[in-house]
């Protein structure tokens, strides 16, 4: 049993990997379904074995190893054969998965955010629907009002993946007020937020060669040389950043303080807490765009110059109903739609669930995905869980929490009871744009209830389709 334990917690750990990969084919997705069944498996026997040792210290405590003995519910003989039966299962359906363990092998290391942001920031999309957040913050960034000496300013734009935080800051950092107030430079973090390597980075921007230079304290000390003698302010767009250690933050921090007056970070991110830990100067909480905005995006990549077709617009108009304001969602179906002018396909593509779409029609779930990858393994559970909720449900998170608990997602862990547990969970989805809040306290922080974006409702129910049964994606009954 204690080996089961311990093969629980190595298959978990083999899950986080395989999940992390951002493409999959057909085998590798059968693999993960085959490696959470037993993860199941393993979980219901090591239940099943602490629930009948405790069942047998109470039945000692009270002297009845006779009457046991003759109990269906506790006769030793019995339980010793379902336990068996159920290891052998497990056994069994081990050794199966182990013959297919060369397909790990092949498997990318670890998944690439940075390179969907990447995709996404070179389609040289029009500025369509956010005129006035791009007007607004190249003046949040120009207006030196309120700046002092070695006071770096930061500016966090933060959202959901796909609804275009690249696209945006790009736009604003070609806009003509902003080359001319500032010296620019753009970095695509990613996850590995690597101080040194970043520094490394900007320095070879601002002396326009490369830097043979790599010990920590070299760089830093030459990029500060570079940036103090430069006499002019910089603007440094670190794009799609992951880090949350405030640490790594604070080191990179130092070197980019002696800038001029003025200087300042632009960062995009998914989570608040990204850029609570960057001490913001202001935060942009960027929006979906409006169903017009939307449908312009989509006819642009859909038909390009070319004169939409009448028939295939009426449904494109509903498709884009699904994109639910997301402008990735838009352009990766016009894109998919651009060659095909077959009305009975379209009409699949409408009424298709998002994760029943082909792999080539749903990029963007992809993209959304990496938010699901970064979270921790409790966290994905409480997530995929959600799926189970309607559409546009709000969550009354106290009722959450306690099904989570009930459910054996989140438990007491050393001081913290299950529900500070869960409620720490809930406040991170929150943060990192999982969950949308729908209400708050009186106090107008604290969240109490949420919904989802229709997309990422969509991509919780792709992720667990092989955990949970919600027929044909009908909206269930929930019972709290």
């Amino acid at each position: 049993m204690e080996k089961l334990k311990e093969l629980s917690t190595i298959i978990d750990m083999v899950i986080q990997d395989v999940e992390a990969c951002p493409v999959m084919d057909a085998a590798v997705k059968n693999l993960l379904r085959k490696l959470k069944h037993l993860a199941y498996e393993v979980e219901d026997v090591v239940d099943y074995y602490d629930t009948k040792a405790l069942r047998k210290q109470r039945s000692r405590a009270y002297s009845r190893p006779v009457r046991d003995f003759f109990s269906s519910n506790n006769n030793q003989l019995v339980f010793k054969s379902k336990i068996s039966g159920m290891i052998k299962a497990v056994t069994e359906n081990l050794d199966s998965i182990l013959l297919e363990k060369s397909i790990l092998k092949n498997l990318s290391q670890g998944s690439n955010p940075s390179a969907y942001g990447e995709i996404h920031a070179h389609n040289s999309l029009a500025v369509i629907g956010r005129e006035t957040e791009k007007a607004m913050i190249v003046n949040m960034l120009t207006d030196d009002e309120g700046s002092s000496s070695g006071t770096l300013k930061v500016i966090a734009i933060v959202g959901m993946g796909g609804l275009g935080k690249t696209t945006l800051a790009r736009h604003v950092f070609n806009d003509k007020r902003v080359k001319d107030h500032f010296n620019t430079y753009w970095k695509v973090v990613g996850k590995n937020f690597k101080p040194t390597e970043i520094m490394k980075s900007i320095l070879e921007l601002a002396v326009d060669a490369k830097v043979d230079i790599s010990e920590p304290e070299l760089v830093r000390g030459r990029l500060e040389t570079v940036l103090s003698l430069s006499g002019k302010r910089f603007l440094l767009v670190l794009d799609d950043v992951w880090n949350e250690d405030a640490l790594l933050w604070r080191e990179l921090k130092a070197a980019l303080s002696c800038g001029a007056r003025g200087s300042t970070v632009l960062v995009t991110t998914r989570s608040q807490k990204v850029s609570s830990i960057m001490g913001k100067f202001n935060t942009h909480q960027i929006q979906q765009l409006s169903r017009d905005d939307c449908l312009s995006l989509f006819r642009k990549f859909a038909f390009g110059d070319a004169e939409p077709n009448e028939n295939l617009m009426k449904i494109g108009e509903k498709i884009v109903e699904k994109c639910a304001g997301v402008p990735l969602a838009a352009v990766s179906l016009g894109s998919a739609l651009h060659s095909i002018r077959d009305e009975t396909y379209w009409s699949s593509v409408l009424n298709s669930e998002v994760g029943q779409l082909r792999d080539e029609d749903q990029k963007f779930l992809a993209v959304l995905k990496l938010s699901y990858d970064a979270l921790p393994p409790w966290s994905k559970k409480c997530f995929a869980f959600v799926s189970l909720f309607p559409k546009n449900y709000a969550m009354k998170k106290d009722d959450l929490i306690q099904m989570w608990a009930a459910n054996g997602f989140v438990s007491s862990e050393g001081n913290f009871d299950a529900e500070t547990v869960g409620n720490s969970i809930f406040d991170d989805l929150v943060l990192r744009s999982c969950f949308l809040p729908s209400k708050k306290c009186d106090d107008g922080r604290h969240v109490t209830e949420s919904t989802m974006h229709d997309l990422m409702h969509d991509l919780a129910r792709s992720i667990s389709k092989d955990q949970y049964y919600n027929k044909g994606y009908s909206e269930p009954t929930i019972y709290a």
